[in-house]
């Protein structure tokens, strides 16, 4: 079972399921991290989202790069093949773009919640 985060400020209460943050809009997850800095409560649970977002980051590249691996080793011309292969290509590309999209989404609110921590 993962953890939940528990963000609060003033009489905002904010539960984050880590399995879902990534669906969070940008604009709205800055908006979150701000209220966390602000409120000296969050400390452990900001700390905890560092530690979460360091070791996520790291599976989801080699997700990535797993997933790259797989369709260079699976990808077949479909001149050489025939056209039964071209589903096969489709799905390893999807694949490869979705662990990309993943990891650079991940990068991304990573870089909002340090950025939003500087002094």
């Amino acid at each position: 079972m993962n953890k939940i985060f528990h963000i609060v400020n003033g009489s905002f209460h904010a539960n984050l399921d880590p399995e879902h943050i990534h669906e969070m809009l940008l604009p709205n997850w800055r908006k979150m991290v701000r209220l966390a800095v602000a409120d000296w409560r969050n400390e452990d649970t900001l700390r905890e989202l560092n530690d979460w977002f360091k070791q996520r980051t790291q599976d989801a590249q080699q997700e990535w790069k797993t997933a790259s691996q797989v369709y260079v080793n699976g990808w077949k011309d479909p001149k050489n093949h025939g056209r039964e292969v071209i589903s096969e290509n489709r799905r390893l590309t999807t694949a490869v773009k979705a662990a990309k999209r993943y990891y650079e989404r991940l990068c991304k609110m990573q870089a909002i919640l340090t950025e939003a921590q500087k002094p």
